[in-house]
Order: structure tokens, then sequence, then C-alpha cells
């Protein structure tokens, strides 16, 4: 907290005198002249804080009331919406039953038999136990033009034609499809007895719904499931499907609403509930009425069916329920055609929430009411004591303004607004003198990041002296000589220009790549690409020529797996990689020497490595080698180099995800192995690369 000069000298908070501009601006301060009152400061301050706190109280109440009802809401919605994805695996779980029954009998050894030899007695007794042991309603076996040829539910009806189904359709073509299907009075009268009575709904009008066109419902939704049954050779001899009717399958919503909701059952109250519906009508749920019935039959609240059953979409609010309001949910279900044929539905009963909500509401009022009361009392006793130090801080801020940036204020015991604004002003002058020495470090981080530059700079300068040099003397040879420069002489000049450009271009190139590293502007542009022919390949065509006057013969391990290989990598940082590995392997090799590139897949990555046969590396080295400006010196091989290569290569396998290392027998051979992960970054965040950006950022 800062301070501030009042109208007659003294200091008081700066908090306090917005307070005041702010009574001003809205006129109040006019209507209530306190600076005119005859009165000292800490009663002109308590009345301030007084009023202040009285109108943020008001606009508090207000403000809360409303959240406390989002917050509910918004909690019972995320609730809702996690419980309908419950109850739909939950249902979807029931279908998946029926299926499961429908895959193993359709790939049990005998049915393809029993079908070809016509045995039809013996398969009808063995699929009706299937039916009766797994709870399925029907279970039917079709030949391949859609005929029924045998049904395990009597009366057995035979011969009728099923290929307009869309689930037995898919099944005759060879695929196997499940779902919700809607089966007609006739359909159901085929299938088996007591079928009709068993589905069979009588719907009532229900408050608050939309008037239903059915007065008894005879239709059922059915959870089917259809496969083809296939013979020892693949091919298909027939079909099979089964299904499990949802009307009046009261063991289905209970299922659901003890394991979604297991405490939600009161005595004479529907603390929660689950609904199943053909298009409108309810026609399994655990919802009951006054006489304890279940309130199958019942309608679907109107605001929902527009959304759920016309459009297709999940719904989510405040529903009537048969004869209370809930916090409800529902989901469309869909036929086999797209079509929707009902809906799922889910609620709590609002009775407790809106108690809970009242509850917390006029909790939350008395203990406003009594926070306000301990206020308006600390609030006189605080203000009597804020005058008596303010002369200590204006010492204080006198010092500081001399530029005694060490001088602090003695913090008295307590907690109070004083003792915020003690601390609040030493905060400040350590603040103020925090602010010094940071211009300082600063200034040293400045002067560390001029002397970097200036070592890149000779650097760089000392590295290109001696190219530059021979340069120069060859060309400076050859204005000499002009013409009379022998062919065998000219070729010799022509190839020392040659590899001392060559040096410059690979030194400018990974400075380049230093310098995106050190600036932080290297991005990473990955894509699927096919290492060997995309990355390795590519590498290898630049070192053919030191490879074949070195005569180093090379050799690709695995190089089938790894022509199969595909990466999610940025293909122009990998082709980097592997040149500065393979180019180094060449560069620091035994003439006629050899350089192997292996390759080797592990659970989580996969391995890559370059080795040669060269003088190797010591084992002190190992480590010191992947740091910048860092080169391996030996009387054999005076070779010349940035020092950067490795700790580019190094930078780039870390940014994909991987780790680098180096092994290495002094005197024999030195290895190179890093490892890229084998999972796939998030799409998402990756970016297309520039059209120039190849050329312009490695300089392929």
């Amino acid at each position: 907290m800062f301070v501030a000069l009042s109208d007659d000298g003294a200091f008081m908070p700066s908090r306090e005198k917005r307070g005041f501009a702010l009574l001003e601006r809205l006129g109040l301060y006019r209507v209530l002249p306190l600076h005119r009152l005859p009165i000292s400061l800490s009663m002109k301050i308590l009345f301030v804080m007084v009023l202040i706190v009285a109108a943020g109280f008001v606009v508090t109440l207000r403000l809360s009331l409303e959240l406390i009802y989002d917050n509910i809401w918004r909690e019972t919605q995320d609730k809702l919406v996690k419980d309908l994805k419950i109850s739909r695996m939950l249902y979807d779980g029931s279908q998946k039953e029926v299926e499961a029954v429908v895959d193993f009998t359709a790939h049990r050894f005998f049915l393809p038999e029993a079908v070809a030899a016509g045995d039809f007695d013996r398969l009808q007794s063995q699929l009706e136990m299937v039916r009766k042991d797994r709870g399925l309603d029907m279970l039917v076996l079709t030949d391949l033009s859609g005929a029924v040829i045998l049904r395990t539910t009597p009366p057995y009806q035979t011969g009728d034609y099923v290929a307009s189904d869309s689930l037995v359709r898919k099944a005759l073509r060879g695929e196997r499809f499940s779902g919700t299907a809607v089966l007609s009075r006739e359909r159901l009268e085929r299938e088996g007895d007591g079928l009709v009575m068993r589905s069979r709904v009588a719907v009532k009008p229900t408050p608050r719904s939309l008037p239903s066109p059915y007065t008894v419902l005879d239709s059922a939704l059915v959870q089917m499931s259809a496969y083809p049954v296939l013979d020892k050779n693949g091919n298909q001899v027939a079909a099979l499907y089964g299904g499990r009717i949802v009307n009046n399958n009261f063991e289905l919503a209970d299922s659901i609403i003890s394991r979604v909701f297991p405490e939600a059952r009161g005595d004479d109250i529907n603390l929660a509930m689950v609904s199943i519906f053909y298009e409108e009508v309810r026609v399994a749920t655990t919802v009951r009425l006054d006489n304890g019935n279940r309130a199958v039959g019942s309608l679907m609240f109107d605001e929902i069916s527009e959304t759920v059953l016309q459009n297709g979409r999940n719904w989510l609010g405040t529903s009537w329920v048969v004869r209370d309001w809930y916090f409800a949910a529902y989901e469309p279900l869909l036929a086999p055609d797209g079509q929707v044929v009902g809906a799922l539905g889910i609620g709590l009963w609002k009775g407790p929430f809106i108690q809970a909500r009242d509850a917390f509401i006029w909790r939350f009022v008395r203990i406003s009411f009594l926070g306000l009361g301990i206020a308006v009392l600390l609030g006189l006793l605080f203000s009597r004591m804020l005058t008596k130090p303010i002369r200590g801080l204006a010492e204080a801020s006198g010092e500081l303004a001399k530029g005694n940036l060490n001088y602090r204020v003695r913090i008295k015991p307590g907690r109070d607004e004083i003792r915020d604004l003690e601390l609040s002003f030493n905060a400040m002058a350590q603040n103020l003198h925090a602010s010094m020495e940071e211009k300082d470090r600063l200034a040293a981080e400045m002067q560390d990041l001029n002397h970097r530059y200036m070592e890149l700079l000779g650097f760089a300068s000392h590295e290109l002296k001696q190219p530059i040099g021979v340069i120069s003397a060859t060309v400076s040879t050859l204005r000499k000589t002009g013409a009379f420069v022998q062919p065998d002489k000219l070729g010799s000049m022509l190839d020392r220009l040659d590899r001392n450009l060559a040096y410059i271009s690979s030194m400018s190139q990974k400075y380049l790549h230093y310098s995106k590293i050190e600036s932080g502007e290297l991005t990473v542009y990955r894509r699927e690409c096919r290492l060997l022919s995309e990355v390795i390949e590519p590498a290898l065509e630049g070192e053919q020529k030191p490879l074949l006057e070195k005569k180093i013969r090379m050799d690709i391990l695995n190089q089938n797996e790894l022509r199969d290989l595909t990466l999610y990598v940025d293909p122009e940082m990998m082709r980097v990689v592997f040149s500065n590995l393979i180019g180094n392997a060449v560069k620091y090799g035994y003439q006629g020497g050899y350089l192997q590139l292996g390759f080797q897949e592990t659970e989580d990555s996969y391995l890559f490595n370059v080795k040669n046969n060269g003088e190797g590396i010591p084992p002190d080295k190992l480590e010191e080698i992947f740091e910048k400006f860092r080169r391996l010196e030996s009387a054999a091989h005076q070779q010349k180099g940035t020092g950067l290569g490795l700790f580019n290569v190094r930078t780039i396998v870390e940014i994909h995800g991987g780790r680098i290392w180096a092994s290495s027998e002094p005197g024999k051979w030195a290895d190179f192995t890093f490892s890229l992960p084998k999972r796939k970054v998030n799409p998402a965040v990756e970016q297309k690369r520039p059209p120039a950006y190849q050329d312009e950022l490695w300089g392929y």
C-alpha cells in the first residue's frame, strides 16, 4: 500500500485517497464534504471504509446469489454429462452381450455343418438352449436369400423373409452389425409367442408433454446383432441374428441406475431416474408412480422431443418427468440406418439441490452480516491507529528520496492495515533496490553477451583466415601464370579452391544452425518421411566423393528393415544429423577403412549408430565433443572444423525427444549412437514448412 498527501498536509493511505476521489467523481463528495467536517482523519477514513464495505456487501450479495445457483447448475451439468456417458456405456454393454452371444454362436463349428446337412431339429434344440441361457428373446437362422430356416422361440415359424431388415441385410452381405432396431407387431408375432404382450405398452397422457399418436404401443425397441455364418472354407452359408427386447425391460433400467446412482432411491421419491424411450414413449424406466407402478407409457417432456427426436442432438437442462422437475440429460438412440428411434435419459430430482442452495444462501447472508458488523468495529479501532505511524513513513520516504535505498521502516507487531502499509513500503524499497541490482545484472549480461559475440567473431575470423589465404594465393598464382599453367597443376589448383570453398560453405551452414539454436528460433517441422530414401541416402550422396577418395567401405546394417521405416520427424533436420555424423566418420576414419551405419528397434524407440575404424576418441572427451567450439586434434589428422557440428546434432536430436552419446576404443574405432522415440507428436501443434525453408536454413 502506498501513501498520498491529504489537504491538511497529513499522509493517508492511497487506497483511501482513491476512495475520496471516487466519491467526488460520483458527486457524493459534494453531498458529504468530508474534507470540511471538523472530525479527525481517522473518522473520515472509517466513514469511507464503512461506505465502501457496505456497497461491496450489497454488490457481493447480489453476485453471490447468482453465482451460487450457476455453480450448482454447472456442477450438476458436469455430473449429468459424465453420468449420461456411463449410462450409454452400460446400455451399449447390454447390446454387446447380445453381440457376443451371436458372434460366438455364429462361429461354433457345428452350425455350418448342420446347415449344410439340413439337420435343423438338433440345431434348433441347441440354439434354443443358447438363447435361454443367455437371456435373449430371439435367435434366428436364415438362408442366403433371407428366408428364415430356424427359429428358437415357439411356435418356431419358418419360411418368412427378413431380408428387408437392415441388420439382416448387412449380415447377408457378409457384414457383422449390431444396434438398436424397431420390430413391428407383425414381426414380433412371427418371432415368437408372447413377444407382442411382452412388448406392449399402454400410452398415458402426461403433463407438459406433446400428445402421442399411440394409445397402445405394440412395436418394440430391440437390441439386435446379426452375423454371417461361414463354413470352414470361409464361404457364407447362412446368417444368424439375435435380439433382446427393451420394452418393459426393467432389469436393464435398474442395472443402469444401480451403477450410475447407487444411492438414488428414497422411500417415496425418485431421487434419480433412468428412462428408455421408443420415440416419445417411455418403454423402460425406473420412475415410479404414486401407486408404486413403473411409469411405462408416460411421454417425454415437450421441450426435449424437438431437440432429441427430431434433430438428433443431445439435450441438457431442467425437465418435467411424470410428476416432478429433474435436472436431466438425454441422448438419441439410432437405428442401424441412422434414423432416431428413441432416446436414453437420466436425471436427478431437483428438490435436494434447491434445498441445499437455499440453505447455503441463508448461511452466506448471516455470515456476511456478521462480517460487516465485525468490519465496522475493527475499522473503528484501526482507523484511530492509522495516523500515528504515518510520520515515520514520511521520514522513510525522505530517506529514499535522498538515495538511501537500504533504509527500512521498523515493522510494528500486529496484523493490521498499518503493518500492511509498512510492509508495502519496505517492499517498495526492496523493489527499488532490486531494480538497481537488476540493472547492474543486465549490464553484466550485456557485457558477457558482447564478450561471447567477440569470441565467436574471433573464432570465425581465425577459421576463415587459412582457407581464404589459400584461395587468395591460388587465385594470385593463376592470375600471374595465366594460360601457361600446366593442366595437371591447374586441376590441382582447382581442387584446392573447391576444397576450401566447400569448407567455408560448410562452416557458414554450421554457424547458421548455431545462431538459430542460440536465438531460440530453431523450429521443428515434422512430417511422415521414409528415413532411408529421404534422409540417409541424400546424406550419403553428399559424402560420396570423400568416401571414394579415402577408399572407405560403406555398410548399412538391417537395410531391409530400415527401407520400410517411416518416422514422424523433421527430414531436413535429420539430414543434418546424418550428414554431420557420416562426414565426421569419413573425416576421422582410416584410409581404406570401413564405415558402418546401424539400426535397431527397441520397445519405445529406434536406435541409429554411425561407426568407423579410426583413431577413436579419448575416454575423457566422449562428453566434451558435444559442446560448442570443441574439436579433436591429433598428429595424424590435423582436421579443420567449426567445433559446432556435434553441438548442432545433439540439439536437433534432443528437440526430437531423443538423446545421443559416443563410445570408442582409442586407436581402433568410434561409434556415435542416438535414439528417436516412437511416439508421434500431436499434429495439432505442428507447423507446415515454408517453401524456402530447406534452402534458406540448411543450405541443401
